[in-house]
Parts: C-alpha cells; sequence; structure tokens
C-alpha cells in the first residue's frame, strides 16, 4: 500500500487504484489536487519497477483506451480525470470511497538493446503489452508465428502443460494472440505448449516471445494511420516507433524516416508534414493528408512524443524531479543506457571488426577527407592483413555464425557479400536491423539478414538435414538446424533439434553433422 506523504492547500484524499496489463494492481491515497508528477513519485515504492520511464499512465474508465493521449506530468489530476467515482469500501461495506482507477501501459517500446537488460518484472509487463497489441491486431503476424507466440505465452503465464488441468482451450482464454483466434488455431498452441513440457523453462519462453515479437515488422509501431501523399496516388499507412517514422502501402513497408534525418514535424489541419534535414540546401518537406483533423494531430503528438523520447539529447544537467513522463528526463535516460549498451558493443569488438570499419571509411571517404581517415587509423593502430584479422578475430570471443536460408546475389551492392542457400557465414555485426557484415572465407561484405538464421557460436552443434521431415519441426532436406542440450532420459534415436524459434524432438536419422 501506498503511504500518503503528499501535501496541498486541499487536504482531501482521493484513492488511487493503478491497474497494469497482467492485471496487478496497487491502490493508495493521494490529494485531490495532486500533480501526476507527485503521483508517478509517490507510486515509486510500490512499483519498483527499473524501466517505468518507458511506461504511461491513461484514465481507465476511457471506451478506446488506444485512442485517449497519455496524462502528462504537470497535469493536475482533478482536472484531466473530474471528480472521482464512489466506490464501496472493502472494509466497512457501510461507507464510501472517492476513487480515480488509471492504466498503466506501455508508452514507448525498448529496443532489442535495451529489451535484454530489463528486469523481469519489466519483461513480463512487456509481454502483456505485446500480447494486448496481439490481440487488437496492432501487431500482426503470420500463422506459424502466432501458433509459437502463443505457445511461449502459456508456457510463461501456466507454465509446463498439465493434461489434466490444460486439456481444456478456456486455459487459453488470456492468450490471444490474434484478433480473430479460432478454436483451430488455439489447439495448435495447445499442441506446441504440450510439446515443450520439460525442455523450455519460463525464463526462456519469456526471452523466446520477446526476441519472436522484436523480429516482426510492425515491433512498436502500433495503430497505423490512414493518409494521402502528393507523390503516390494509393492510400498509405503512417506509424512512429524507436526507429522512426514508418510509411506502408498496405503491408509492404514503403521508406522509414528515422528520428536523426528529421528536422521538423508540423500538422495543420489534416496535413501532416516532415522536413528532412538536407545538408547545403533546403528540402521540401514531405506532405501527408489524413481524413480527419483529430488523426492527424494524434500522428503528430505520438511522433513529437517519440522523437523526444528516442532522439532528445540536450537535456538540463541539473534538472531534478524522479517524474515517470518528464520527456527530458526519460529521454535522457534512455540515450544514456543506449550509449552504453554500444560503447559496450564497440569495445569488444575484434581486429576483424575494426578492419571492416576502417575499409567502409575509406569508402565512404573517397579521398574527401584522407586527414580524417589517417588520423582513425593512427589512433587505431596499423591496419592488419586480411589473414592477420581472421585469426585475431578466431582467437579472441566466440564468433557468431549464420546459415543462408535464401541465395543472395550482391552484384548491385559494391559492399556486399554473395553467397548460395546453405553457406555458413561468421557474422561480424548485426546491431543493424536489416543488413548485417560478415565473412565467409577471405570475402567480407555485408548482406540482409531476412536471407540468414543465426546458429551461434559452436558449430559443432551445427547440423544438416538428410531429408525431409514433417513432424514437431518441419523442414526439407539441406536445411540447417542446430542441436540442444537433451535431458539425459532421452530416448535413444532423438535427438533436441532447433529450426529457428522452435525446438522439437526429430529422429537423428534425419540429420548429419555439417561439413
Amino acid at each position: 500500500m501506498l503511504s500518503s506523504f503528499l501535501g496541498g492547500k486541499s487536504k482531501e484524499t482521493v484513492s488511487v487504484k493503478l491497474t497494469a496489463r497482467n492485471g496487478v494492481t496497487f491502490s493508495g491515497q493521494i490529494t485531490k489536487d495532486s500533480t501526476v508528477a507527485e503521483l508517478c513519485q509517490a507510486l515509486d515504492p510500490a512499483l519498483r519497477l527499473p524501466e517505468r520511464q518507458f511506461f504511461g499512465l491513461k484514465p481507465m474508465a476511457a471506451t478506446n483506451a488506444e485512442h485517449v493521449p497519455w496524462l502528462e506530468d504537470d497535469t493536475v489530476l482533478r482536472k484531466a480525470l473530474g471528480a472521482p467515482a464512489t466506490v464501496m469500501d472493502s472494509k466497512d461495506g457501510s461507507q464510501s470511497l472517492k476513487e480515480w482507477h488509471l492504466l498503466l501501459a506501455l508508452k514507448f517500446y525498448p529496443t532489442k538493446a535495451i529489451a535484454k537488460h530489463w528486469s523481469p518484472q519489466g519483461a513480463r509487463l512487456l509481454m502483456f503489452e505485446l500480447l494486448n497489441d496481439l490481440k487488437l491486431g496492432c501487431l500482426e503476424v503470420a500463422h506459424d508465428t502466432a501458433v509459437a507466440l502463443g505457445a511461449f505465452a502459456a508456457q510463461v503465464i501456466h507454465g509446463d502443460y498439465q493434461h489434466a488441468q490444460h486439456q481444456d482451450l478456456m486455459y487459453l482464454r488470456n492468450v490471444k494472440v490474434t484478433p480473430y483466434q479460432d478454436a483451430s488455431l488455439s489447439e495448435r498452441i495447445r499442441d506446441r505448449h504440450s510439446q515443450m513440457h520439460g525442455m523450455v523453462t519460463s525464463a526462456d519462453a519469456l526471452a523466446s516471445f520477446l526476441q519472436l515479437c522484436q523480429e516482426q515488422e510492425l515491433y512498436g509501431v502500433g495503430q497505423l494511420i490512414k493518409a494521402k501523399s502528393d507523390a503516390l496516388p494509393q492510400t498509405l499507412h503512417i506509424g512512429a516507433s524507436a526507429r522512426g517514422i514508418h510509411v506502408y502501402d498496405h503491408d509492404r513497408r514503403i521508406i522509414i524516416h528515422p528520428w536523426p534525418a528529421l528536422k521538423r514535424i508540423f500538422h495543420r489541419g489534416k496535413h501532416f508534414e516532415l522536413t528532412l534535414k538536407s545538408p547545403g540546401r533546403a528540402s521540401d518537406p514531405v506532405n501527408f493528408v489524413m481524413s480527419t483533423a483529430a488523426e492527424c494531430k494524434r500522428c503528430w503528438l505520438k511522433a513529437v512524443q517519440c522523437h523526444s523520447f528516442y532522439r532528445y539529447r540536450t537535456a538540463n544537467a541539473n534538472s531534478t524531479g524522479p517524474t515517470m513522463l518528464e520527456a527530458a528526463r526519460t529521454a535522457r535516460q534512455a540515450s544514456q543506457e543506449l550509449l552504453s549498451v554500444e560503447t559496450e558493443r564497440l569495445r569488444r569488438r575484434s581486429t576483424f571488426g575494426r578492419y571492416v570499419e576502417a575499409v567502409c571509411l575509406m569508402r565512404s571517404c573517397k579521398r574527401q577527407e584522407p586527414d580524417v581517415l589517417h588520423s582513425w587509423l593512427a589512433s587505431s593502430g596499423s591496419k592488419p592483413t586480411l589473414q592477420e584479422a581472421l585469426a585475431s578475430a578466431d582467437a579472441g570471443s566466440p564468433a557468431s555464425y549464420a546459415a543462408a536460408v535464401a541465395q543472395y546475389d550482391a552484384k548491385s551492392d559494391a559492399e556486399g557479400l554473395t553467397f548460395a542457400h546453405g553457406d555458413i557465414i561468421r557474422v561480424t555485426d548485426h546491431s543493424d536491423f536489416d543488413y548485417w557484415w560478415g565473412a565467409i572465407g577471405t570475402r567480407v561484405g555485408r548482406f540482409p539478414s531476412r536471407c540468414v538464421t543465426l546458429l551461434g557460436p559452436d558449430l559443432s552443434k551445427v547440423v544438416k538435414a538428410t531429408r525431409d521431415y514433417d513432424g514437431a519441426l518441419t523442414f526439407a532436406k539441406g536445411a540447417i538446424l542446430t542441436l540442444e542440450d537433451a535431458p539425459s532420459d532421452l530416448p535413444p534415436g532423438l535427438v533436441l533439434a532447433k529450426s529457428g524459434s522452435r525446438v522439437a524432438l526429430i529422429p537423428d536419422t534425419c540429420v548429419q553433422p555439417f561439413a
């Protein structure tokens, strides 16, 4: 329970009930004229949520919570929420209490680099937020992906599958991964959940659920808004995420305008304008026309909030006040975490990674800024040969490998890496979402991440399918799989294999060591 310590001119107190997506509630007393910032400061001891700067507050009684604006930190609760509702006191049914009911929801989605460092409580809240997005259709996934997500969520919520308790599909009533989930999809989720019995812990299932969601195109984008553009005749859809402003033509992404590339975000009436940074010359704004002025303002407001949170860099270092919705403070914390993760990643990069970076820098300079390149090479030491770089990288931290699931021809990309289906690639940098860097032998280049699947650092566990197989796992001859650590009581003739995010038992005659 929260203790009431907030002072003010008004002595009248109101009961506040805060509900998270997972159903956990917090309640306490606060003065009627308190602000959202004071409420958030009072909630800190009870929430114990290190990631609370990513969350915001909304009125719980709103009919359509997705379109209701967030409560800002300087908002007075009495003005924003109106008169509190009258509820019965649980201790004494004859008395009544005045109560405000608020929803604690995710306001800013964490990137992969940030989410992997979240606390268990924050990760579970993130999972329930993503389940809500899946149920509303804001995060669209393929059918097989929906089955995997539902099974992982069931493992987190209910633990190992128990036939006596989980035979009835009603136990999946809180696991909705599509807006129109039918009985056949629920049965597939239950079957996949049963296959995880004794093999996947709840913590591993939670990590797999979040990782699979973060691999989806619409992760963190939220509800898209329809718009028209002067450049294209068809109807477009616009959304915002940690990466920037997304523009789609139905389910096909046209472009992402990254936050660092945006100079101005403006709206007037139904018109939503983006001005891009163009060094040396003025740039014409990109204009979109929404169906209503309200939708245009909603799109602009979300874009501005995301831009402030993910890209804000000039917050006053002397500012104080532990408020949950203070844009400068939350943006500064997110920036510092992103910077520390990026600094640690660069610190651990091998000589091979620095060599690739030097080559990219040399090509980007094109003899226009030789002093910059020379000073960088001087600070980094002499440039190694490719063989020395490979030897140094192999002797350093364990490498990451990936298997090509599709052929890629990099003729149109001077820095691209060409490979065939089934090739093994040594991945040197996979920090970017769309393109990774890697090597095959002495060939170095970048390639689309969608054409490969990560295998991990140990190639001794990589196997190749010798024939087609259709069972708990479905794969074709020549597919690349990885072997997982199997329990000691595993029957002979079976191995525990992983393909993508799926793990299941298969006959050992289906695979052979990768040569």
